[in-house]
């Protein structure tokens, strides 16, 4: 048979029966792709009365909402004994380990065991397990936690219990606060091991004896109920074990309706299964009243082990073969499904093992879609695994369809146990991500991981246990809490109005996050004098850009502002399942760009009047004509230097492809000549410069016909549009 599941295999040995995996299960949560960022683990902090070396062993995780979790499990004090332990993660930060209390019968050495948890909101738990009481008797043990304080009962049993019942409560799902239901098994007066059943309903509890299969040995039936899944309160399912009149190993079913537990029946299985031993239901996952999905292995008539699929409808359960990737072994796959985790009817995740035609066990993931199970895909693993992995995959936790965590274990090369993790984001599994253990792990850390939770998509948690370098076992939390990623956005401070700015010149930088993914939306407003207070809305689209890992992004497009002004940028990344949502700064401290106009030069014009030159008074030859004294009005639209520069058209004759004065002989022509320039400085608004027929201190414009182009600059270096006047100096 394949490995059993994780379930303190030091406690099944103890008490001789068979461990289930817990799967916690959460309400779809939307999310973009991409793995939960996981932190390196961190060493568990134990109560006070740790013995040195303290075994800590965590067996359960239970994360209600993102960042907040809870870990039970057991250590060995200073004095050998047995105690619980709980630790709580609040806002991402776990706390040192809690003694678990225990009921006031408990005796010297309580010989406690914690096996399992289920915690519908925070600060609202029940884990469930073992301890002897001062007489030394095997008894239930019920941590209940209302409002964050722990509390401790002796579980309720059936009236036929023994005076010793040696009961054991193996797993327990709140569907909500006060309602719970609990798997377990003990013995009766007859010495019989029967299964034990607890319901809690409205925080009250009663105990009764699950009924075996008609094929169930009357001697000893040797049950035990080891998982169970409530879609709600008083509607659940629940797997186990027991023998049948021949002796045999057996697995049962059991289906709650309204709060009553119908009579088990054994375990259905694919047409070429067996009941000859060999079979095993590891998991169940109720998303809803009618719809659970078990998982487990089972023999063919050949003696072959196969993974197990049972999906239930209305009651009635029915079983499939676990379809294995193409390079499973042919004539004994030795698969067994020991995770499965389904957060709608019909939409599951499992994981489990298998052997590989070279006898090397892998990892194997399987989705649920519609209601059809998809052929199983090989785990692909960290780049350290060695030939032969030996790879166990037993915890999966799936917040949406399409969207699971996965825990579990592999050997690397030099034939350590590493912990790894896996992510499936929509309907993709990626590949494992190698546990990162503590700095006191020693060189072979021996993390073999089998329990995840997650709240989100992206936050989740496990815990497990490690080999420090002195080879003491200790206990390891592991939390993936999202990373917070920064964003800032990068512009020119300075535009021009009717000019594009490019694409390239407007960033934003994505920096700190977990290998981020998704889409990043670019924002301006304006033009505004001042930032906006609020940047979630208004505004003016610029574009987007996809997200592949921290870098520099640009929008599709460049922007081109209309309007001369004070622009303000604004960037958001949505976030993914490993990174949190992140904005560049919105307000003051916002990157702004300043948007002027052209320069721009309108209504040039002149004005002139009549003139002496001399003791002769000479009349103005024309409108357009400019005596000294003459006034050139123009318009600028902000603060320019203004270039006047004068030409006039001298006449001359064509030689080859040049216009030359003073020839005699050619066709004629006339050609540009430059008279002088002269450059002032001239603000906003309708500025008159008075001319006196002069461009510099030495040079006077002789009489003739001119054109005068006036072109303003700014003081970035941009110039205007040229204005031209003509006019004439007699």
């Amino acid at each position: 048979m394949p490995r059993s599941v994780r379930c303190s295999r030091s406690l099944a040995a103890a008490v001789g029966l068979t461990c289930g995996v817990l799967v916690v299960l959460h309400a779809p949560a939307a999310f973009a792709s991409m793995s939960p960022n996981w932190a390196t683990g961190i060493k568990a902090v134990l109560p006070s009365d740790a013995g040195t070396n303290a075994s800590a062993t965590l067996e359960s995780v239970a994360c209600p909402a993102a960042g907040n979790c809870t870990v039970a499990g057991y250590y060995v004090d200073s004095s050998a004994h047995h105690q619980g332990v709980l630790f709580t993660q609040s806002s991402g930060a776990w706390s040192a380990g809690m003694k678990a209390p225990l009921p006031g019968d408990a005796g010297t050495n309580p010989n406690v065991f914690v096996r399992s948890l289920s915690c519908p909101t925070p600060g609202n738990c029940v884990a469930v397990g073992s301890y002897q009481d001062n007489m030394g008797r095997t008894q239930g043990l019920l941590l209940i936690e209302s409002g964050g304080s722990w509390t401790a009962e002796t579980a309720l049993l059936p009236g036929d219990a023994a005076t010793d019942p040696l009961a054991v409560l193996n797993q327990v799902s709140c569907p909500s606060a006060g309602n719970c239901a609990v798997v377990g098994a003990y013995k009766d007066t007859s010495n019989k091991h029967q299964g034990l059943l607890l319901d809690e309903e409205s925080s009250s509890w009663g105990a009764a004896t699950l009924t075996p299969p008609g094929n169930a040995a009357t001697t000893d039936p040797q049950m035990n109920v080891t998982t169970v899944s409530c879609g709600s309160a008083g509607n659940c399912a629940a797997g186990g074990t027991y023998r049948d009149n021949l002796t045999q190993g057996q697995v049962l079913l059991a289906t709650e309706s309204s709060g009553t537990w119908g009579t088990s029946v054994q375990t259905p299985l694919p047409a070429d299964g067996t009941t000859q031993g060999g079979t095993g239901l590891f998991s169940v996952s109720c998303p809803a009243v009618g719809g659970c999905a078990a998982v487990g292995s089972y023999y063919d008539t050949g003696a072959h082990t196969h993974g197990l699929l049972l999906n239930e409808s209305s009651g009635t359960w029915t079983p499939h073969q676990a379809a294995l990737p193409a390079d499973a072994g042919t004539t004994d796959p030795t698969a067994a499904l020991y995770g499965v985790s389904c957060p709608a009817a019909g939409e599951c995740g499992a994981a489990g093992t298998y052997t590989d035609a070279s006898g090397h066990t892998q990892g194997v993931l399987l989705n649920e879609s519609a209601g059809t199970w998809t052929a199983g895909i090989r785990a692909a693993l960290p780049p350290d695994a060695g030939a032969d992995p030996n790879v166990d995959i037993e915890g999966v936790s799936c917040v949406s369809p399409g969207t699971c965590s996965a825990a579990g274990s592999y050997q690397d090369a030099a034939g350590h146990y590493q912990g790894m993790f896996l992510s499936e984001s929509a309907g993709g599994w990626a590949p494992a991500i190698k546990v990162s253990a503590p700095a006191d792990a020693g060189p072979d850390p021996g993390v073999e991981l089998g329990i995840v939770s997650c709240a989100t998509a992206g936050s989740c948690a496990a815990a497990t246990l490690y080999q420090d370098s002195g080879a003491h076992y200790q206990g390891l939390l592991l939390s993936a809490i999202p990373a917070n990623p920064t964003l800032t956005f990068t512009a020119p401070a300075r535009g021009t109005v009717g000019r594009a700015l490019a694409a390239p010149n407007l960033g934003a930088v994505l920096a700190a996050g977990a290998s981020p993914v998704g889409a990043i939306n670019f924002t301006v407003f304006g033009p505004q004098a001042s930032a906006p207070g609020v940047c979630t809305s208004g505004g003016k689209p610029v574009g987007s850009a996809s997200v592949s890992g921290n870098a520099t992004y640009h929008p599709a497009a460049g922007f081109t502002p209309t309007k001369a002004g004070r622009y303000w940028w604004f960037a958001s990344y949505g976030g993914d399942t490993g990174d949190n949502a992140a904005a560049s700064a919105c307000g003051a401290s916002m990157r702004a760009t300043v948007v002027t106009a052209l320069p721009k030069i309108t209504r040039l014009t002149q004005s002139h009047r009549r003139w002496r030159r001399g003791k002769k008074r000479t009349r103005i030859a024309s409108s357009t004509a400019a005596p000294v004294g003459t006034t050139f009005t123009f318009t600028v639209n902000q603060r320019v230097r203004v270039r006047f520069a004068f030409s006039k058209r001298v006449k001359g004759r064509k030689v080859g492809r040049k216009c030359v004065a003073n020839r005699s002989k050619g066709r004629r022509c006339t050609r540009k000549v430059k008279a002088g320039a002269f450059v002032l400085s001239a603000r906003a608004g309708r500025r008159k410069v008075r001319f006196q027929g002069r461009v510099s201190a030495r040079k006077r414009l002789r009489p003739g016909r001119y054109t005068l182009t006036v072109t303003a600059t700014d003081s970035q270096g941009r110039k205007s549009a040229p204005r031209s006047l003509k006019f004439t100096i007699v």
